[in-house]
Order: structure tokens, then sequence, then C-alpha cells
């Protein structure tokens, strides 16, 4: 549907009982993703980036606001080992459940922050 989320959209702050975002095939790349999520209200619990066109180049994202969020969907978008480390660091500590597809990662090196994420039960 087009969006770019070139600007916070405060109103959306005021749909608490919104639990589930999905913006999948939306291009709004890295800038659009920091608008969306200081835009949503802290109870989300589900978020599905499918083929937003991100790379996580920014250590500044700040997904780590959503408290409450339990699954995070990325695929489609070429983040690399660098945006998983980026994406990685800025993911709420509770979140139980990652999924990654056609992310083109190598794991040519570590990931030690996998490890700061206690509760990821499935990935």
């Amino acid at each position: 549907c087009g969006l770019s989320f070139a600007r916070e959209e405060p109103q959306l702050k005021q749909l608490t009982q919104l639990s589930v975002i999905d913006v999948s095939e939306n291009e709004m790349g890295d800038t659009g993703l920091a608008s969306l999520v200081n835009s949503l209200p802290l109870g989300i619990t589900k978020l599905n980036l499918y083929d937003c066109g991100f790379l996580f180049t920014s250590e500044q994202l700040q997904i780590k606001q959503l408290t409450q969020l339990q699954e995070l969907i990325v695929g489609l978008c070429p983040i690399g080992d660098t945006g998983l480390a980026n994406l990685l660091n800025s993911m709420p500590l509770g979140t139980t459940k990652l999924t990654l597809q056609h992310c083109g990662l190598s794991f040519a090196r570590e990931q030690p922050q996998l490890k700061r994420l206690t509760q990821l039960r499935e990935l």
C-alpha cells in the first residue's frame, strides 16, 4: 500500500489495544522503520517487517522500546551479518521468536548479541 513512514504518526500511539502490526511489502527503509517504531503504542506483541527494504545499518534503531514485543519477522531485506548485529542489539530482551528469511546472512562471525535475548525460543 506504499506506506513510507517518512515522519512519525503520533495518532498510532492512541491505538492502545493494537497488538499486531504487519507492514510487509512497504519500502520504508531504516528511516521509515525508526519513525514507525516511535509512532507505535508500546503494547505491540508482533511486528512483521517482511520485504520493507531495511538494512539495519544504524545502531540507533530502537525496537527495544516495544517492551511487549514477542515476535519479529524480517525477510527479503539484505541486512547481512552487520545488519543482524544492529538488529539484535535493538531488540527487546523479552522477544521469544525471531524469523529471518532471505536476509543475506552468512554467520561468518559470531553474533554475541544473541546471548542477550535470553527469552528467545524460536529462531
